[in-house]
């Protein structure tokens, strides 16, 4: 599976290039460690008992943050909205959604600087590259003419029906010079990605991907819905492509 260049909604920041087979963890540095200017990144690695795609629509739906995170919750965010915006190319989506104004979460408070006791507008986007590649933003609007901006980008490849290789980048445009900071957000973020992890492959392991597809919402899941049919002809015409090369070799 395979992700080229690829624009992120603010121009800043993009995947250079992630290429994996099937049955290989990735490898250290197959997502690039990317440095851009006025960014810094960090992230880690580790398999998942559990169908890719499960990986995936657990990220693609964002409403389960506030039972399944609530420390990291910006506090008075008891549901989160449904997406507000959803682009759809043959084998991508963008979409995206505002947030209602609420008052910083500890780690907000940490990663931007903002001052606490005033509620601040957000906006969370994401990007599914392609079965590879999914990249998340999350944009604080600070009033102060900055957007103080979040990106996660997991990159997934299969190993079998029910297990992952899951590689998972932290990166932010604030606080650059603090190395501290840097560290306790990184910890933040990789416990916040393990306890997805947790979830995820309980779900793999009570109902399974194709159990779990059946309990469909389809407001709060309009990226879901759209990403599964993607990949869904994806494999279809991979199929297709697949049974004519088959028959082609029989009739040679």
């Amino acid at each position: 599976m395979e992700a080229a260049c690829a624009p992120w909604p603010s121009g800043a920041l993009h995947i250079e290039r992630f290429s994996a087979k099937p049955q290989e963890a990735p490898a250290e540095g197959a997502l690039a460690s990317y440095e851009v200017a006025h960014w810094t990144s960090s992230g880690t690695s580790l398999r998942v008992a559990a169908n890719y795609m499960l990986v995936h629509e657990h990220y693609l739906d964002l409403t389960h943050i506030p039972e399944v995170h609530p420390g990291e919750t910006p506090p008075g965010l008891e549901e989160v909205p449904a997406l507000d915006q959803v682009h759809v190319s043959e084998t991508s989506a963008m979409y995206s959604r505002a947030m209602p104004p609420a008052d910083l979460a500890d780690w907000e408070a940490e990663a931007t600087g903002l001052p606490r006791g005033r509620q601040y507008q957000r906006r969370h986007h994401g990007m599914f590259i392609s079965p590879a590649v999914l990249a998340e933003g999350w944009e604080i609007d600070g009033g102060d003419g900055r957007l103080y901006e979040q990106v996660r980008i997991q990159a997934v490849t299969p190993e079998t029906q029910t297990s992952t290789h899951l590689y998972w980048r932290f990166a932010r445009n604030s606080a650059l010079d603090r190395a501290l900071v840097g560290q306790h957000l990184h910890e933040v973020f990789e416990n916040v990605m393990r306890t997805d992890v947790a979830v995820v492959e309980t779900i793999e392991a009570t109902a399974g991907y194709e159990g779990a597809a059946s309990g469909i919402r389809v407001t709060a899941d309009a990226g879901v819905l759209r990403v599964r049919r993607i990949v869904e002809s994806m494999l279809a015409a991979e199929g297709a492509r697949a049974a004519r090369f088959a028959s082609a070799r029989k009739t040679a």
